[in-house]
């Protein structure tokens, strides 16, 4: 059934207590079959701690007599760590392990953008900002039988920026003074043939002023 915990509690002028907010609220159902020996079960949890952290996720079990499978999150609903509760920072996660299969993955995506307010005015006034980002994550996909590995990814994104916005009586604008990019990623996929791919680039600039790397490969085994 639904469980509330870490319950915020009002109370109204007749002194009755009524529940506010659940920082914590999950609900579960399991079935046991004891005829044909099944066990299913689903159960899901959410925080409401906003605006410090939002997470949550659901848990899977499956068990028959043939078959059996156990699930936090998928590729489609991840279990997820939102810290801040504004989509990034955010970490996010599953893990699928069945008899036909094991299907797992996790990222991270971070994208932090700061600024001061204009400084100056009327004709002549700036505005410097910042901005650092990193995604980060890995996927696989293993088939028991016959034994296949059929897709596995990994990949890393990075970027430091520093510049100024301004705004002059003539002209306005946003100059990037320093940057600096690095990211790459490398995949393999079995189907419909074995391929291993991957893309590397970087890149540094001071005012404009530097030089970027791109690179690509394809390998059919």
């Amino acid at each position: 059934g639904k469980v509330d915990a870490a319950n915020l509690m009002s109370k109204d002028k007749d002194g009755n207590l009524t529940l506010k907010k659940s920082l914590i609220a999950g609900d579960g159902r399991f079935t046991l079959n004891t005829v044909d020996g099944t066990f299913l079960g689903r159960s899901t949890v959410k925080t409401n701690t906003d605006p410090l952290v939002c997470a949550g996720g659901a848990m899977d079990i499956a068990i028959t007599k043939d078959n059996f499978l156990f699930a936090l999150g998928t590729r489609e609903q991840p279990l997820q760590l939102d810290i801040l509760c504004r989509n990034k920072p955010q970490m996010a996660g599953w893990f699928a392990l069945s008899s036909q299969s094991l299907d797992m993955g996790a990222f991270i995506d971070i994208d932090i953008n700061l600024e001061t307010g204009w400084i100056g005015g009327g004709c002549a006034k700036v505005k410097p900002w910042m901005r650092f980002l990193f995604k980060s994550g890995f996927t696989t996909l293993v088939y028991w039988d016959p034994f296949r590995i059929a897709e596995a990814s990994i990949w890393l994104d990075m970027y430091a920026g520093v510049g100024v916005k301004y705004d002059f009586c003539l002209k306005s604008g946003n100059l990037t003074i320093a940057e600096v990019g690095l990211g790459g990623k490398l995949k393999y996929v079995s189907d419909p043939k074995s391929v291993i791919s991957g893309t590397m680039y970087g890149k540094v600039r001071v005012l404009g002023v530097g030089f970027d790397v791109d690179f690509s490969a394809k390998v059919e085994l």
